[in-house]
């Protein structure tokens, strides 16, 4: 199951889209089931490059392994979701993929 933090300083025009876009993508890209996306999202400020301009920061916690060709695919999507709908310039976003051992990761298993 992935799980998502994303973070912005932008006020969304419609919240509830953007993070069903953002669910969409990672659900696509890494061929999860979208009822199987688990999404968090907070607005705060954001000071960077001594502005505070729009900008973003999305954690992305998943089990298993991913190629270098799927993250890019992955970052490269997202990227544009946010040029997009929260017109954030691309140098004001940061992504950090996690990646969690399966042995590390709970789920409830019904008995």
């Amino acid at each position: 199951m992935p799980v998502v933090k994303f973070t912005t300083n932008v006020k969304p025009d419609n919240s509830e889209k953007l993070l069903s876009d953002i669910a969409q993508c990672i659900s696509e890209v890494l061929d999860k089931p979208l009822k199987a996306v688990m999404m968090m999202f907070s607005q705060q400020e954001f000071y960077m490059n001594s502005s505070s301009d729009p900008a973003a920061y999305i954690e992305i916690f998943y089990v298993g392994e991913i190629d270098a060709s799927v993250k890019t695919t992955l970052t490269d999507s997202l990227l544009e979701i946010f040029i997009k709908e929260l017109h954030v310039d691309p140098y004001r976003v940061y992504m950090n993929l996690i990646q969690n051992k399966r042995e590390d990761a709970w789920r409830y298993i019904e008995k």
